[in-house]
Protein backbone atom coordinates (compact mmCIF):
# COMPACT_ATOMS: atom_id res chain seq x y z
CA UNK A 1 0.00 0.00 0.00
CA UNK A 2 2.75 2.30 0.84
CA UNK A 3 4.44 1.48 -2.35
CA UNK A 4 1.33 2.28 -4.34
CA UNK A 5 0.88 5.58 -2.53
CA UNK A 6 4.52 6.53 -3.25
CA UNK A 7 4.11 5.70 -6.94
CA UNK A 8 0.92 7.76 -7.15
CA UNK A 9 2.64 10.68 -5.44
CA UNK A 10 5.47 10.63 -7.90
CA UNK A 11 3.02 10.67 -10.79
CA UNK A 12 1.22 13.74 -9.55
CA UNK A 13 2.54 17.02 -11.04
CA UNK A 14 4.61 19.01 -8.62
CA UNK A 15 4.63 22.78 -8.81
CA UNK A 16 7.98 24.55 -8.79
CA UNK A 17 8.25 27.67 -6.69
CA UNK A 18 6.69 30.66 -8.44
CA UNK A 19 9.07 32.32 -10.95
CA UNK A 20 8.77 36.10 -10.43
CA UNK A 21 10.38 39.02 -12.18
CA UNK A 22 12.31 39.72 -9.03
CA UNK A 23 13.73 36.22 -8.79
CA UNK A 24 14.65 36.17 -12.51
CA UNK A 25 16.40 39.55 -12.16
CA UNK A 26 18.19 38.38 -9.08
CA UNK A 27 19.41 35.23 -10.88
CA UNK A 28 20.53 37.30 -13.88
CA UNK A 29 22.52 39.82 -11.85
CA UNK A 30 24.05 37.13 -9.65
CA UNK A 31 25.62 35.54 -12.76
CA UNK A 32 27.42 38.78 -13.76
CA UNK A 33 31.02 39.09 -12.65
CA UNK A 34 31.15 42.65 -11.40
CA UNK A 35 34.28 44.81 -11.75
CA UNK A 36 35.24 48.07 -10.13
CA UNK A 37 34.33 51.30 -11.92
CA UNK A 38 37.67 53.07 -11.92
CA UNK A 39 36.16 56.36 -13.07
CA UNK A 40 34.17 56.69 -9.86
CA UNK A 41 36.98 55.61 -7.53
CA UNK A 42 39.07 58.47 -6.25
CA UNK A 43 42.77 57.76 -6.85
CA UNK A 44 44.96 57.66 -3.83
CA UNK A 45 48.70 58.10 -3.68
CA UNK A 46 50.74 54.95 -3.25
CA UNK A 47 52.75 54.84 -0.06
CA UNK A 48 56.37 55.76 -0.48
CA UNK A 49 59.18 53.32 0.06
CA UNK A 50 62.41 54.05 1.85
CA UNK A 51 65.36 52.84 -0.20
CA UNK A 52 68.65 52.14 1.49
CA UNK A 53 71.62 54.30 0.56
CA UNK A 54 69.85 57.49 -0.47
CA UNK A 55 73.05 59.45 -0.97
CA UNK A 56 74.44 57.80 -4.11
CA UNK A 57 76.13 59.91 -6.75
CA UNK A 58 75.66 59.16 -10.45
CA UNK A 59 78.09 60.01 -13.19
CA UNK A 60 76.87 62.91 -15.33
CA UNK A 61 75.60 62.02 -18.77
CA UNK A 62 77.64 63.52 -21.59
CA UNK A 63 77.35 63.10 -25.34
CA UNK A 64 80.01 60.81 -26.70
CA UNK A 65 80.13 62.89 -29.90
CA UNK A 66 78.60 66.09 -31.13
CA UNK A 67 75.80 65.96 -33.66
CA UNK A 68 76.63 67.32 -37.10
CA UNK A 69 73.02 67.44 -38.31
CA UNK A 70 71.30 70.81 -38.14
CA UNK A 71 67.90 71.54 -36.69
CA UNK A 72 64.68 70.50 -38.36
CA UNK A 73 62.74 73.48 -39.72
CA UNK A 74 59.48 73.76 -41.67
CA UNK A 75 59.66 74.29 -45.41
CA UNK A 76 57.23 76.21 -47.64
CA UNK A 77 56.86 75.91 -51.41
CA UNK A 78 58.72 78.71 -53.16
CA UNK A 79 60.44 79.90 -49.97
CA UNK A 80 62.52 76.95 -48.87
CA UNK A 81 63.32 76.32 -45.23
CA UNK A 82 61.92 78.79 -42.70
CA UNK A 83 65.07 79.11 -40.62
CA UNK A 84 65.89 82.53 -39.16
CA UNK A 85 68.93 81.88 -36.93
CA UNK A 86 71.40 84.77 -36.91
CA UNK A 87 68.98 87.28 -38.48
CA UNK A 88 68.66 90.73 -36.90
CA UNK A 89 65.64 90.74 -34.57
CA UNK A 90 64.61 94.17 -35.86
CA UNK A 91 64.44 92.85 -39.42
CA UNK A 92 62.38 89.83 -38.32
CA UNK A 93 60.02 92.15 -36.42
CA UNK A 94 59.58 94.24 -39.59
CA UNK A 95 58.75 91.14 -41.67
CA UNK A 96 56.31 89.93 -39.00
CA UNK A 97 54.58 93.32 -38.98
CA UNK A 98 54.45 93.30 -42.77
CA UNK A 99 52.87 89.83 -42.77
CA UNK A 100 50.19 90.98 -40.30
CA UNK A 101 49.58 94.07 -42.41
CA UNK A 102 49.28 92.04 -45.63
CA UNK A 103 46.70 89.82 -43.92
CA UNK A 104 44.54 92.98 -43.86
CA UNK A 105 45.40 93.57 -47.57
CA UNK A 106 47.43 96.71 -46.85
CA UNK A 107 50.91 97.88 -45.88
CA UNK A 108 51.25 100.11 -42.83
CA UNK A 109 52.93 103.42 -43.66
CA UNK A 110 55.18 103.11 -40.58
CA UNK A 111 56.92 100.09 -42.15
CA UNK A 112 58.01 101.91 -45.31
CA UNK A 113 61.16 103.92 -45.96
CA UNK A 114 60.80 107.71 -45.94
CA UNK A 115 61.77 107.87 -49.61
CA UNK A 116 59.05 105.34 -50.64
CA UNK A 117 55.87 106.76 -49.05
CA UNK A 118 53.83 105.85 -52.16
CA UNK A 119 54.29 102.09 -51.67
CA UNK A 120 51.32 101.51 -49.29
CA UNK A 121 48.87 103.02 -51.78
CA UNK A 122 50.16 101.01 -54.75
CA UNK A 123 50.28 97.72 -52.81
CA UNK A 124 46.77 98.23 -51.38
CA UNK A 125 45.45 98.96 -54.89
CA UNK A 126 46.97 95.76 -56.30
CA UNK A 127 45.78 93.67 -53.37
CA UNK A 128 42.15 94.73 -53.96
CA UNK A 129 41.86 92.03 -56.66
CA UNK A 130 43.37 89.32 -54.44
CA UNK A 131 41.11 87.15 -52.22
CA UNK A 132 41.44 87.33 -48.46
CA UNK A 133 44.77 85.75 -47.43
CA UNK A 134 44.62 82.41 -45.61
CA UNK A 135 48.26 82.23 -44.50
CA UNK A 136 51.38 84.34 -45.02
CA UNK A 137 55.00 83.16 -44.80
CA UNK A 138 58.32 84.87 -45.52
CA UNK A 139 61.67 83.45 -46.52
CA UNK A 140 64.97 83.91 -44.77
CA UNK A 141 66.25 87.44 -45.55
CA UNK A 142 69.39 87.38 -47.69
CA UNK A 143 71.81 89.85 -49.17
CA UNK A 144 75.50 90.60 -49.48
CA UNK A 145 75.28 94.41 -49.33
CA UNK A 146 75.53 95.99 -45.89
CA UNK A 147 72.14 97.31 -44.69
CA UNK A 148 70.19 95.77 -47.59
CA UNK A 149 68.24 92.48 -47.41
CA UNK A 150 65.78 90.76 -49.75
CA UNK A 151 63.02 88.37 -48.77
CA UNK A 152 60.19 86.57 -50.55
CA UNK A 153 56.69 86.57 -49.08
CA UNK A 154 54.18 83.84 -49.96
CA UNK A 155 50.54 84.89 -49.59
CA UNK A 156 48.33 81.79 -49.63
CA UNK A 157 44.76 82.43 -50.83
CA UNK A 158 41.69 80.47 -51.90
CA UNK A 159 40.10 81.71 -55.13
CA UNK A 160 36.39 82.05 -55.79
CA UNK A 161 36.48 78.66 -57.52
CA UNK A 162 37.92 77.05 -54.38
CA UNK A 163 41.46 76.71 -55.79
CA UNK A 164 44.41 77.27 -53.50
CA UNK A 165 46.92 79.69 -54.98
CA UNK A 166 50.09 81.40 -53.81
CA UNK A 167 50.96 85.02 -54.55
CA UNK A 168 54.67 85.81 -54.27
CA UNK A 169 55.91 89.24 -53.27
CA UNK A 170 59.58 90.23 -53.38
CA UNK A 171 60.42 92.60 -50.54
CA UNK A 172 63.54 94.74 -50.32
CA UNK A 173 64.45 96.14 -46.90
CA UNK A 174 67.03 98.77 -45.95
CA UNK A 175 68.60 99.76 -42.65
CA UNK A 176 67.65 103.43 -42.30
CA UNK A 177 68.29 105.68 -39.30
CA UNK A 178 68.85 102.70 -37.01
CA UNK A 179 65.68 100.86 -38.13
CA UNK A 180 64.83 98.34 -40.83
CA UNK A 181 62.35 99.73 -43.36
CA UNK A 182 60.75 98.47 -46.58
CA UNK A 183 62.21 100.10 -49.68
CA UNK A 184 60.33 98.11 -52.35
CA UNK A 185 57.60 95.48 -52.81
CA UNK A 186 57.46 93.77 -56.20
CA UNK A 187 54.54 91.52 -57.18
CA UNK A 188 55.41 88.32 -59.04
CA UNK A 189 53.48 88.85 -62.28
CA UNK A 190 52.85 85.16 -63.01
CA UNK A 191 51.36 84.28 -59.63
CA UNK A 192 49.45 87.59 -59.50
CA UNK A 193 47.87 86.95 -62.90
CA UNK A 194 46.97 83.36 -61.97
CA UNK A 195 45.01 84.64 -59.00
CA UNK A 196 43.38 87.78 -60.38
CA UNK A 197 42.39 86.57 -63.85
CA UNK A 198 40.34 83.64 -62.53
CA UNK A 199 39.00 85.36 -59.45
Amino acid sequence: MLLTAGAVMTMLPTHAPADTVRSRASDYFDRIKWTRNYESVQPSALPGYALPGGNEAYASLVLSSTSTSGGIYPSVEGLGTLQYDGIDSGLLALLNDLSESLAEKEVAATLVSNSRRFLPTIVAYRLERVPEPDRIFYSRPEGETQGLRNSTIAVHVTTGQGERKILYLYVETVFENGLWKISDIIFDSESYAAITLKN
